[in-house]
This record gives C-alpha cells, sequence and structure tokens, in this order.
C-alpha cells in the first residue's frame, strides 16, 4: 500500500518516508456520490440521490448541517406556495411549531439526511 519516497530533509540528507501510492487509496465508505459540502443544497442533493437509489456520502467540514442557513443564523424563506420539496416541508413544520431557531433546522437537517439513509461524515476537510 505504500511506497517508499525518497525526500531531502533540512540538511539536504535525503530520507526514505512512506508514501501512499495514489492507485491503492483506502475505501473511506463504498458510495456511488460523495457530497463535499454541509450546506442546505448539499442534504437536498443527497436526500434526491438517495430517492434515485444512489448511495451516498455527505462529507462536512463542519460538526453540522446547514452550514449557511442554521450556522450563520441565516435560515431559509418559507417554501414558495405549492412546493414538492420535502426539506422546505420540514423546515416550514418545525416553523409553524414557533420561532424556527438554528437547533431546529439542524435537528431538521440531520433528520432528512438519516431519514434517506446517506452516510455522514462529520468534522472532515478534504485537502489536497
Amino acid at each position: 500500500r505504500y511506497k517508499d519516497a525518497r525526500l531531502a530533509g533540512p540538511s539536504g540528507a535525503r530520507q526514505t518516508r512512506p508514501m501512499l501510492d495514489c492507485w491503492n487509496l483506502p475505501l473511506l465508505a463504498p458510495a456511488d456520490v460523495t457530497i463535499f459540502g454541509s450546506s442546505t443544497a448539499a442534504v437536498a442533493a443527497a436526500v434526491e440521490l438517495r430517492g434515485l437509489g444512489l448511495g451516498v456520502l455527505l462529507v462536512s467540514d463542519r460538526a453540522y448541517l446547514g452550514e449557511e442557513s442554521a450556522g450563520a443564523l441565516r435560515l431559509e424563506p418559507d417554501a414558495p406556495a405549492g412546493a414538492q420539496d420535502p426539506l422546505h416541508a420540514a423546515l416550514d413544520a418545525a416553523r409553524r411549531e414557533g420561532v424556527l431557531t438554528p437547533a431546529a433546522a439542524k435537528h431538521v437537517l440531520d433528520g432528512a439526511v438519516r431519514e434517506a439513509g446517506a452516510r455522514l461524515l462529520f468534522l472532515t476537510r478534504p485537502v489536497a
């Protein structure tokens, strides 16, 4: 799985360090689609793709979903009249129960992903 890489150290001396073989990367989780992000749009995409029968892995660099709304206190407006979007419907239901707080929005988004059966990976930042 690992190859030796000859790298120059701080003193200029060549050092041998293990280097990950890019053709044999370890598999984190089986998925047809991996979505990087935790926005409401990322959640909507994950739910939609699961509805089509695809395996989905949602990777967030935060500890919660809804970064642009719940994290920034800019909650989504009311759903357009006649909207069939299950996320808007769930957010509207939470709004009807009282004030839609960031905690309630996070709970709705987490629940939508869990109910759809998508896998979640929190606090993970992909780097190259």
